[in-house]
């Protein structure tokens, strides 16, 4: 649905059918490793339901030992193995490159020429002292 309110929104825009098509295609592809990520977790998370023991009639008691009486009496336990069913989505960055301090330096001295000295030489260039004095501060 959101692929194809895009697309509506391209074509109600007048934008042309020869660019809204890459536009969509492009936001398909990029969805499909999430699409079958969310596959993956659902056929596990069905799986794993499908061996709980919640769904079995014929459920087995779970017995544990008291080893602290004199008498060492089998009881019920609390737990069930159900308890012990879980489901964890465990996510981890990795990092390819890492940045050196001389390219983060090029990139800050570019940053501060490009997007401050340049417009500000272009508002005293045109003749707007008090603009370039704003900006400046």
């Amino acid at each position: 649905l959101i692929v194809l309110g895009i697309a509506s929104l391209l074509a109600w825009m007048n934008i042309p059918a020869v660019l809204i098509v890459p536009v969509v295609i492009i936001i398909v592809l990029c969805s499909v490793p999430n699409a079958r990520m969310t596959m993956k977790r659902y056929r596990m998370y069905k799986d794993l339901m499908e061996e709980s023991p919640g769904n079995d009639d014929d459920e087995e008691t779970t017995m544990q030992v008291d080893k602290g009486s004199k008498n060492e009496q089998e009881q019920p336990a609390n737990g069930t193995k159900e308890d012990c069913v879980a489901l964890y989505q465990i996510s981890k960055k990795h990092r390819l490159t890492q940045p050196t301090d001389s390219f983060c330096w090029t990139v800050f001295a570019l940053e501060i020429a490009f997007l401050y000295i340049w417009p500000l030489v272009a508002l005293f260039a045109i003749g707007n002292a008090f603009g370039g004095e704003m900006f400046l501060i």
